[in-house]
């Protein structure tokens, strides 16, 4: 899909649908707020996963095989994201071609998804929002950031090496950066339940906002 097919796509959408952007570095806990938000009946989708379904199509998996070699793959022959993460994070160009290959596809399968959804709200989680420039698609970008220190004992527990984690964190654009680009920025320093407050008070914001007839920017957190 053209740059142009894209853009008339979307401001299509824009007249009837309000998209919001969330996005925010590893370990911040955007994942959790996008599952705090769909529990709450707002139509989201992960980036994340579709990348993850995309991986598993026949014409992918053999590029990524071409380029890569069995080395990324479990013992059954499906694909290790994580030993995937580990060849990319650690060399640009090899990430780079995977983010061409991926991205384009990526982006189709949302616009599919929004386009088919009834609700007046969608909600896209990106982790690279800003990095691809998806974030002019978006009404409403909302980032989640957190300290450092607890971003990092966050993905210790998934028992990712440090070295895979450092590598991640530097292709990402900075919590400090995301957080100046974006519409309204939440803090998850704290509790669980603290988080939850946070994301119910966006939730009925987004509630009211819809449906919406311009474009809307808010600054501040919430």
């Amino acid at each position: 899909m053209k740059n142009d097919e894209i853009e008339k796509r979307f401001k299509k959408i824009r007249k009837k649908k309000l998209i919001v952007g969330l996005t925010g570095q590893i370990g911040s806990g955007k994942s959790t707020a996008l599952e705090y938000l769909a529990s709450g009946g707002i139509f989201t989708v992960s980036t994340d996963r579709l990348a993850g379904k995309i991986l598993t199509f026949k014409k992918c998996y053999s590029k990524l095989i071409n380029r890569f070699g069995k080395t990324i793959l479990n013992k059954d022959g499906s694909l290790n994201r994580y030993l995937l993460s580990e060849v990319i994070f650690t060399d640009k160009a090899k990430r780079k071609w995977l983010e061409g290959l991926l991205h384009p596809l990526i982006i189709e399968n949302t616009i599919l998804l929004i386009e088919k959804c009834g609700e007046k709200t969608a909600v896209i989680d990106a982790p690279l929002l800003f990095e691809t420039g998806f974030d002019k698609y978006c009404d409403i970008v909302v980032s989640v950031c957190a300290d450092k220190k607890i971003q990092r004992e966050r993905l210790l527990r998934r028992d990712w090496s440090k070295r895979n984690i450092e590598s991640r964190i530097k292709s990402q654009f900075s919590s400090e950066l995301k957080a100046e680009l974006s519409d309204i920025v939440i803090v998850n320093d704290s509790s669980l339940k603290c988080f939850y407050e946070k994301l119910n008070d966006l939730q009925k914001m987004l509630k009211i906002l819809c449906p919406k007839h311009q474009s809307i920017k808010i600054q501040g957190e919430t």
